[in-house]
């Protein structure tokens, strides 16, 4: 059978578990979230022999702790024969595929899309050792993003102006990527103009992965437990399912002029690109600037910045801890 894997991913707080949601339940294809999530646990290394017995233990224990899932570790290395049959060393990514094969490709299924956070800058690795391979990049108003970090987050200030940083490395890695030889086969959506027309958003990436069209069916909204799913969103909880469009401008009231003035900053290049209007504040940031000493990321990300003036994909903390 013929496998096409899609990998799913943007910033934190941009919407992405949203936007699983709206296209699950698409013929021939499993959609998950969080489950596997390989780059997270995996370094980019070959792997043979005792190292790839390994790798898939980790993982498999990964899956029995974190989700309860109970991985057949033989035929993930079953699959990774038989789908890779001139290969003898295995990338994490030809891993990835055979551990999700194993748990969700089975009957009529062909198809898999798991979303994860902050796989942005794995995507052309994902597309260039997969065959089949897609990528689906969900973003938003970076300024709505760093609103919605600033209030749902257990890292300290001034750690959500980190988010910025992280924006601009989305855009950067994904302008690169629209000038690739993988443009063909990626797409990105922004969460505005998915909640404009969620049914047409469902439509494009069905067509996009080349699936039959098909209604929106709310019953079929899981989270990574299988659990009905349930918005962690940050603002009203009826307004994210009934109203999100009232929703779309709220960071211009969650956001001081400081913080707007840095994020436009950081991000002038790129807002305009994709589909946002600076406000044109002009507010002194020094003090702003000055606060991202106080934490380890924001520190390594604005340094990082002032060297080559590219952003960093990089959570906060550490979030296999």
């Amino acid at each position: 059978m013929k496998k096409y894997p899609v990998l799913m991913t943007g910033p934190y707080r941009s919407g992405s578990q949203f936007a699983l949601q709206l296209i699950s339940g698409i013929k021939e294809t499993s959609a998950t979230m969080y489950n596997v999530n390989i780059y997270r646990y995996l370094p980019n290394d070959p792997y043979i022999g005792n190292d790839l017995l390994s790798a898939i233990k980790k993982i498999a224990n990964n899956l029995k702790v974190r989700s309860n899932i109970i991985l057949n570790q033989k035929l993930v290395l079953n699959i990774l024969k038989e789908d890779f049959p001139s290969v003898s060393i295995y990338s994490r990514s030809q891993i990835y595929h055979a551990i999700i094969s194993s748990l969700y490709l089975k009957n009529d299924i062909d198809t898999w899309i798991e979303k994860t956070q902050l796989n942005w800058t794995k995507a052309s690795e994902f597309l260039e050792q997969l065959p089949n391979s897609k990528a689906i990049f969900i973003y938003r108003d970076p300024r709505a993003a760093m609103a919605g970090f600033k209030k749902f987050t257990n890292s300290p200030p001034p750690a959500y102006l980190g988010s910025i940083f992280n924006y601009l490395c989305f855009f950067q890695t994904l302008t690169a990527l629209l000038n690739s030889k993988y443009k063909e086969r990626i797409i990105y959506y922004s969460y505005e103009k998915i909640i404009e027309n969620p049914q047409d958003y469902r439509y494009v990436i069905q067509d996009f992965l080349e699936k039959p069209r098909s209604l929106i069916n709310v019953a079929e909204w899981k989270d990574s437990d299988g659990n009905p799913w349930k918005s962690n969103t940050t603002q009203d909880e009826d307004s994210i399912i009934n109203n999100p469009k009232s929703l779309i401008d709220s960071w211009k009231k969650r956001l001081n002029s400081e913080e707007i003035t840095f994020s436009e900053k950081i991000l002038s290049p790129y807002l305009e690109r994709f589909g946002y209007q600076a406000t044109g504040l002009e507010e002194n940031i020094n003090t702003l600037l000055n606060s991202l000493s106080k934490h380890p990321s924001t520190k390594l990300m604005y340094s990082n910045y002032l060297k080559t003036g590219c952003g960093l994909e990089l959570f906060p903390t550490n979030p296999n801890a």
